[in-house]
């Protein structure tokens, strides 16, 4: 199995300004991704503005690159921060323009 530098990968993290805890990974070191794949379940918490109470909710977090996982950084049970890479993606194709799933430019199969 390769391994690759962080300077080589994509980081996928929770969206900005949202932490919370990853609950359970669906992938992992070696895993070839699709764009839009869940890579985890992850839970967070919420103020509910009516009741003003604190609500944990459960979201899955998608990878918005295709590519291999080179590096889970946040295992199961540990909390993950907004601005924190919970896992890094070695990019199989960095370019823009796919059609049906297939790289313009390199005919990467994007979809893996």
């Amino acid at each position: 199995m390769s391994t690759y530098t962080d300077d080589e990968c994509a980081a996928v993290g929770l969206p900005a300004g949202r932490s919370g805890v990853i609950i359970k990974w669906n992938v992992e070191k070696g895993s070839n991704l699709y764009l839009g794949q869940e890579v985890c379940v992850y839970k967070y918490e919420v103020l509910n503005k009516e009741t003003q109470n604190i609500e944990t909710r459960q979201k899955k977090l998608k990878t918005g690159v295709a590519g291999i996982v080179a590096r889970i950084v946040v295992k199961e049970n540990e909390a993950i921060g907004s601005n924190q890479p919970a896992v890094m993606i070695k990019e199989e194709c960095k370019h823009e323009l796919v059609s049906m799933g297939i790289c313009n430019e390199c005919e990467a199969d994007v979809t893996l």
